[in-house]
């Protein structure tokens, strides 16, 4: 009686070549697909503050930055840019977790983000209470310029601070704390060199 002989199977090894790879991508991209009733939850966005030159100073809980020379202040999408603009950074109001609420006095070629025919003289903004607030490195190089107080003459910052205080609740809060992306943060209460 004669047997059966297999031979090589060099077919019966294609096949299996080409099957088992494919299942294996077919289970990789089942796996993949989120559950699409999920609710996706967002991270809140920081308030990222930018110019050509910027100073800040601190007054009592009450952080103040002075951005010159295409000035930007943006929370997530929504911002505006500015020739120049003062920013007053208070301590949030939400109990157990660190926020800030952030207001932009800007002039000079105001421009509202997601409105390309807003062109105004000044304009007063206050975003919604922000996780954190970034003050990226000035365009025009160096660093950020800590001051010990308020510049002196600089009709801008007088105007951001009567237009703050005809609206502020004077409150006193903690302390804010501000990053500097890709910089050590100024020390604080030290006059610019």
């Amino acid at each position: 009686m004669q047997g059966l002989h297999q031979g090589s199977g060099r077919r019966g090894i294609g096949v299996w070549a080409v099957l088992v790879p494919l299942a294996v991508l077919v289970a990789d991209r089942v796996e993949a697909q989120e559950d699409p009733g999920a609710v996706r939850r967002l991270e809140p966005a920081p308030v990222v503050l930018a110019a050509d030159r910027i100073a800040t100073w601190q007054e009592g809980s009450t952080q103040w930055v002075r951005l010159s020379g295409r000035a930007a202040a943006f929370h997530g999408l929504d911002g505006l840019r500015a020739a120049g603009a003062v920013v007053r950074i208070e301590p949030g109001r939400r109990p157990g977790r660190p926020s800030f609420l952030v207001s932009v006095h800007a002039e000079g070629d105001v421009r509202l983000s997601g409105d390309e025919a807003a062109l105004l003289p000044e304009r007063d903004w206050t975003f919604p209470e922000a996780p954190e607030v970034q003050i990226r490195e000035p365009f025009a190089g160096g660093r950020v310029q800590p001051l010990a107080g308020p510049p002196t003459g600089d009709p801008a910052v007088d105007r951001a601070r009567s237009a703050f205080l005809e609206g502020g609740s004077g409150q006193e809060r903690t302390a804010v704390a501000v990053s500097y992306p890709g910089q050590a943060p100024p020390p604080t209460g030290e006059a610019p060199p």
